[in-house]
C-alpha cells in the first residue's frame, strides 16, 4: 500500500476541516509574520473542533470480560490498520487497552489511528487521543513565502489530549490516535465515575 506523505496529509486535513484557505494573502506582512498569522488561525480553528486537555487522567485500572474480533493489516512502511469489534464488560478507572501488537521491531513506534463508533451501557466513558501538532510547520504549506529551518514558537505547538465523551445509550462516532509502546498500540480509556459497563467499540478499516 502506498504511504501518503505527511505534507499531503496535513494539506488534506486542514482543507477538509476548513482550517485554512488554499492560498493566504499576507499583504505587507513579512514572511515570518504571515506564517505566524496563518499558524494562529490554524490552531484556533483546530481547537474549535475538539475538546482539548493538556493532561489525561492519572492512575491505573483494569478491564474485565474482554471479547470481540479484530483484524490488523500491516505494510512495510505504513501504519497498522485495525478493524473489527471490541467488547468490554467492565472498565475500572483508567486503562490503556491494547488493540494491536507486533514482535517485528520494524513496526515499533509507528503512529496508528482508529475510527468507528463506541457505546457504553452504563457509566460514562471517555476516550483520550494523543495530540502533537506543529501549526508553524503546517502553516508553511499555505503561504507564498514559507519560513523553514526555524524552531517553532511554543505558542504555535500543541501537545496534549483530545477528549471524547461517551454517554450511556448514546452510540458516538469517534476517531482516535493510538499510543505506541514498543510493538503495542494502545487506546486510552477512562471511566470518570469509577466504573463503566457494557462498552462496545466498532472499528472501521481505514
Amino acid at each position: 500500500m502506498r504511504q501518503i506523505p505527511e505534507t499531503a496529509v496535513a494539506i488534506c486535513l486542514a482543507l477538509a476541516c476548513g482550517l485554512a484557505s488554499a492560498t493566504t494573502d499576507c499583504g505587507r506582512l513579512s514572511p515570518r509574520e504571515c506564517q505566524a498569522r496563518e499558524a494562529r488561525t490554524l490552531k484556533a480553528n483546530y481547537l474549535r473542533n475538539l475538546q482539548f486537555v493538556e493532561q489525561a487522567p492519572s492512575g491505573s485500572g483494569r478491564v474485565e470480560g474482554v471479547d470481540g474480533s479484530l483484524a490488523v493489516a500491516r505494510s512495510l512502511s505504513g501504519p497498522p490498520r485495525i478493524a473489527g469489534t471490541v467488547k468490554i464488560d467492565r472498565l475500572v478507572g483508567r486503562f490503556r487497552h491494547r488493540l494491536a501488537s507486533s514482535r517485528d521491531v520494524m513496526q515499533y513506534g509507528r503512529e496508528a489511528r482508529v475510527a468507528g463508533t463506541v457505546s457504553v451501557r452504563s457509566g460514562r466513558l471517555t476516550i483520550y487521543s494523543p495530540v502533537d501538532e506543529n501549526f508553524w510547520q503546517m502553516a508553511a504549506l499555505f503561504v507564498d513565502r514559507p519560513v523553514r529551518g526555524e524552531t517553532a514558537p511554543d505558542e504555535l505547538l500543541l501537545k496534549g489530549w483530545k477528549r471524547i465523551d461517551v454517554e450511556p445509550g448514546n452510540p458516538t462516532p469517534f476517531t482516535a490516535m493510538l499510543i505506541p509502546m514498543a510493538g503495542d498500540h494502545l487506546l486510552l480509556l477512562h471511566a470518570p465515575d469509577g466504573e463503566a459497563h457494557g462498552i462496545e467499540l466498532r472499528l472501521d478499516m481505514p
